[in-house]
């Protein structure tokens, strides 16, 4: 089964700036073809004028961590 991005719905996310200027990472509860909530973790570099370019997640910080973990933590409490 292929995956087919019309079935793929996002529910809630939260986007904050990263440790690394011009960056970003976004945190969101997403679901496949009304299958179970899952968290996605992405890191953007944001590019003014045009789409942001999706970057390997990579390590994060420990405020980078922090923030994640809170953006989890709400994402959760929102239900």
């Amino acid at each position: 089964m292929a995956f087919d991005p019309t079935k793929d719905k996002t529910i809630k996310s939260k986007v904050f700036d990263a440790a690394t200027d011009g960056q970003q990472i976004e945190v969101k509860l997403v679901s496949y073809d009304s299958g179970p909530e899952k968290i996605q973790i992405s890191r953007f570099n944001v590019v003014e004028g045009s789409d942001n370019k999706f970057l390997k997640l990579g390590r994060l910080t420990l405020d980078e961590a922090r923030c994640v973990r809170d953006a989890i933590t709400a994402l959760a409490e929102e239900e």
